[in-house]
């Protein structure tokens, strides 16, 4: 039952899809505010392997509808079922966001970014270890749902690809996201 937080992500996204409320309709971003976005997520590497994943963001809107986020982000054990293999990756990417329009209360939004992705390889018997950071990229999307005025449910999927030998993920994350300013 790893897998269970996509299939759940993905009935709370449509559920809050369905409630429509035009008065909320607006996406988290006003200019000369910060926003700060504490993830927790599943990433799948290219084998599908389920592996926990963690990220902070913080993003600072340029309109109401695009902003400029930074990410640093981290995913453990990649290789969960060999206790001899330590795999990791650890991201630091800049985004761009780009909300839409609606008239319901979720606010779907698409990203992309470059940045630097870390993977370290460990194996313990036979002891072997490889570790590389390499440029990448990261295309992905998601949805806002408000909570309180400054407070926002946010569901985001990502593909990340670096250019060698860090491998590539897809992560699906939750977060809370908090407006910091006036």
């Amino acid at each position: 039952m790893r897998i269970g937080i996509v299939p759940a992500v993905c009935l709370t996204a449509l559920i809050l899809a369905a409630a429509p409320r035009a008065a909320s309709a607006q996406p988290p971003l006003q200019p000369g505010t910060w926003l700060i976005s504490p993830a927790i997520g599943l990433a799948l590497d290219p084998d599908a392997d389920p592996s926990l994943a963690i990220a902070g963001a913080l993003a600072y809107p340029i309109t109401p509808f695009f902003g400029v986020e930074g990410e640093l982000a981290h995913v453990f054990d990649m290789v969960p079922d060999d206790a001899d293999v330590d795999s990791r990756l650890t991201t630091v990417h800049g985004s761009m966001l780009y909300f839409f329009r609606t008239p319901y209360v979720l606010a779907p939004y698409v990203a992309a970014g470059l940045g630097v992705g870390k993977f370290s390889h460990e194996v313990r018997n036979p002891p072997a270890s490889f570790s590389g950071t390499e440029l990448g990229f990261n295309l992905g999307g998601g949805v806002t749902y408000p909570l309180t005025r400054a407070t926002w449910f946010r569901g985001d999927v990502r593909y990340f690809k670096h250019i060698d030998e860090v491998p590539s993920v897809w992560r699906f994350g939750a977060a809370v996201t908090i407006r910091i300013g006036p």
